[in-house]
């Protein structure tokens, strides 16, 4: 038992860009064409009947099968094997495009007749849909095969996909075919499989013995968008080029970034890429420190100037780069390659005055920059020096933020010492929220608080302290995120870091509000009652009580 190399896995990837010359909008059509045809012939495969999307049991399972043809890995997908590469929703597109469109929506308003998707003029039908029933039609499989994979090598390339998750019995072609019968009707199989399928190039098709793993990064390797300059006219390239990922502190913001450059593997486990480029903004960042300035560096001196003066070093004065000059030069020498510039608290430092004249940069137009700008003549001769004078990069004295560098950042919605973002530069950015997961299933659902000798869930204290920072602030900035803590904390720890926000960031100046909510509940002869406390009361001697205390008056019970 073997599994297909992930070199393997890739050249496929590559191939089946090839489907449709359109590139973003025919490609992403035929793409959705053989997933959902792909999809269907698995429902149909584990149950031997129809798809009924009016069961929400059945749009569960299809939109599970769709993600088994498009998923990357757990985190990401892809629309159209090329650059669209989408992290993953619930249900992979289908409830917001498939469900709630085209055939199926027709279906549902008159559902006495009988639709065909795709129902684009001229496109060969993937299957029937009446009153949003997914109808099997094997028949077709053979004309869709054919005009969606119109060669024996994009048949392969499917294939390949198709498996690339898969254990095959045998290292060969025959092995293939018999893990492909396992997952889907011998109608599929024998459509998309056909006779000359063996005489396709095969030479890339190589085994490992374990498993792929694929990420992002890898993916989009395989593209050169800046030597490919019809590709950089015609595609939208949908993986965030400027994008700001937002919300309560602890929320797991950086966590993202890093899935998103593939620093973050499917395991947890962490890797350094040298194509991440990070920096921190604060108060006192400027544009110096984000891109570069001429400062006095020691430097070892010549054979000659140690005799004269008897010193092995020597001061000099040269252009020391920072993290915008050094990615912009990695995007640039790496160009099949996507480079990330990663700005950690983007909020905490002057955006007008760190970014300057850099602000033109970010337009984007099919990836590059709209508007080049003159470079100060210091960041010129050293980018010269580096790219030389040609390069695109530095041509004419101008720099022009190429397709493949991203600049993906964090900020915390609540911080205190941040500086205002105008409008203009707010809109050269995507924006995406990351909510606080509740979830008992992932790392920080796990999480406990340990007073005295009790245990709470730390995701049940948040979503009681969370409603009522809430209901006093009417924001969500100033919550609790889940990775507030990154571990289980004792008590000692829950004051010093929890509870100390709570009080400076939160309460202390609502203690005559009447939704503030440092209370604790106690029972005094059968009665409850309750009585405000304050953070000093922490450090008392009953501390590990009224710590019990409030949670027993948020409602949060120990293990």
């Amino acid at each position: 038992m073997a599994y297909l190399a992930k070199s393997t896995v890739l050249h496929a990837y590559k191939l089946l860009s090839g489907i449709d010359s359109e590139k973003q909008q025919g490609l992403t059509q035929k793409v959705s064409a053989l997933k959902y045809a792909s999809a269907l012939d698995l429902f149909y495969k584990n149950h031997s009947q129809n798809c009924d999307l009016k069961l929400s049991a059945n749009r569960d399972e299809f939109a599970s099968h769709v993600g088994e043809i498009v998923k990357i890995n757990e985190d990401y997908c892809t629309k159209d094997f090329f650059l669209s590469i989408s992290q993953n929703g619930r249900d992979f597109d289908c409830g917001s495009n498939f469900y709630s469109q085209s055939s199926v929506k027709d279906s549902k308003t008159n559902p006495y007749n009988t639709f065909l998707y795709p129902k684009r003029s001229g496109w060969k039908p993937v299957m029937d849909i009446q009153d949003q029933v997914l109808i099997y039609r094997g028949d077709y499989l053979n004309d869709c095969f054919s005009f969606y994979l119109g060669s024996s090598e994009l048949r392969l390339a499917f294939i390949v996909w198709l498996l690339r998750f898969k254990q095959i019995p045998e290292e060969n072609m025959d092995g293939i075919k018999s893990a492909l019968n396992t997952l889907f009707t011998s109608d599929y199989c024998d459509a998309i499989y056909t006779n000359d399928v063996n005489q396709a190039d095969t030479s890339y098709v190589e085994f490992d013995e374990d498993v792929c793993q694929l990420i992002n990064v890898d993916i989009h390797s395989l593209f050169n968008t800046i030597n490919n300059p019809s590709i950089m006219k015609t595609t939208k390239i949908d993986s965030p080029l400027q994008q700001i990922f937002f919300g309560a502190p602890g929320t797991g913001k950086s966590h993202e970034v890093k899935k998103q450059t593939g620093e973050l593997l499917d395991s947890g486990e962490e890797r350094d890429l040298p194509n991440v480029f990070r920096t921190t903004f604060h108060p006192d960042t400027d544009y110096a420190s984000f891109v570069g300035c001429y400062k006095p560096t020691m430097k070892p001196t010549s054979k000659e100037e140690k005799t004269l003066t008897g010193k092995d070093e020597e001061i000099v004065y040269e252009f020391v780069p920072q993290a915008f000059t050094d990615a912009y030069i990695y995007a640039y020498t790496h160009s099949t390659e996507q480079t990330y510039l990663v700005i950690e608290e983007i909020n905490r430092g002057n955006c007008a005055q760190i970014f300057g004249d850099l602000f033109q940069l970010l337009d984007r137009k099919g990836g590059v920059s709209e508007y080049k700008i003159k470079a100060d003549k210091d960041l010129a001769n050293y980018l010269i020096d580096k790219l030389g004078e040609d390069s695109e990069g530095i041509k004419d004295g101008k720099l022009c933020l190429p397709a493949n560098l991203n600049i993906l950042a964090t900020m915390n919605t609540s911080d205190q010492s941040l500086f205002p973002m105008d409008s203009a530069f707010k809109r050269r950015w995507e924006w995406e929220y990351v909510p606080i997961n509740y979830a008992t299933d992932i790392k920080s659902g796990t999480f406990e608080i340990t007073i005295g000798d009790k245990a709470y869930p730390w995701v049940d204290f948040i979503k009681e302290a969370n409603k009522r920072i809430f209901d006093l602030t009417q924001s969500e900035d100033k919550q609790l995120g889940n990775f507030f803590i990154k571990h289980s904390v004792d008590e000692k720890e829950f004051k010093s870091k929890v509870m100390f926000y709570l009080w400076y960031e939160v309460l202390r100046d609502e203690t005559e509000n009447n939704k503030y909510f440092f209370y604790k509940k106690t029972t005094i002869d059968d009665k409850e009652q309750t009585s405000k406390f304050i953070f000093k009361d922490l450090y008392e001697e009953a501390a590990t009580q009224t710590l019990q205390q409030f949670m027993d008056y948020l409602g949060v019970s120990s293990k």
